[in-house]
């Protein structure tokens, strides 16, 4: 009978372990589990963190730090067909090429050497402002009333120019044998011809008071 109370005794001890062991461990064990389903979204969340960010470009600069353009180059974006329009034709250009020899025509009156330009033709018509330089270095603006060619292949273009109200003749003919003219201003008159080909433009000498002669009539070179 002793030792049945000592086996009850043992079972009761037992029981009463395991009991405690029950209802002391499964807190544990329900705590843990609820801190590994806290843990596992942090540490989704830490995941999402470290995912690599866009880097967001610069914003454009405000208006108000944009300079406007110049008036002067917004005409120089222009396509420049005004200013083609106002390019003047000249039918030649100052040349710096000297004479191996200076008739007496011109010998004792200003003169220039001038290059021609052989393209007169397609680059004149009535009705255009032609552009002639003059031997002393200033240039006299023409108005095309004619031009055409000639029953010798030779190509003539006359004009005006209009000074102090007064309108005065140009007469100027390009041909194989070279360029020659007459030019009337106020103050003087020039000839414009070809001296082994060189071209030349000079100042005519003043005419006596009885000369008769007409200054459109270009003397020949000897």
């Amino acid at each position: 009978m002793q030792i049945n109370k000592r086996l009850l005794l043992v079972v009761v001890v037992i029981a009463g372990v395991l009991l405690w062991r029950y209802f002391h461990l499964q807190p544990v064990d329900n705590q843990q589990a609820r801190q590994a389903g806290k843990q596992e979204p942090a540490a989704n969340a830490d995941n999402t963190l470290r995912q690599p960010t866009l880097t967001a470009l610069p914003a454009p600069a405000p208006k108000a730090n944009i300079k406007p353009l110049k008036p002067a180059l917004i005409e120089l974006q222009d396509d420049g067909t005004e200013l083609d329009d106002k390019t003047q034709t000249s039918p030649w250009q100052v040349s710096k090429q000297a004479l191996d020899r200076v008739p007496e025509t011109f010998a004792n009156t200003s003169y220039q050497t001038i290059s021609f330009n052989e393209n007169l033709q397609q680059d004149i018509s009535v009705g255009d402002t032609v552009s002639l330089p003059l031997p002393d270095g200033t240039s006299v603006e023409v108005t095309v009333t004619k031009e055409g060619l000639e029953k010798n292949g030779d190509y003539t273009f006359e004009g005006n120019i209009a000074q102090n109200n007064h309108s005065y003749p140009v007469v100027i003919t390009q041909g194989a044998g070279g360029t020659f003219g007459s030019i009337a201003t106020s103050d003087n008159t020039y000839s414009i011809t070809t001296v082994d080909g060189v071209g030349v433009i000079y100042q005519n000498p003043p005419l006596p008071p009885s000369h008769d002669d007409d200054f459109l009539i270009v003397p020949k070179i000897k």
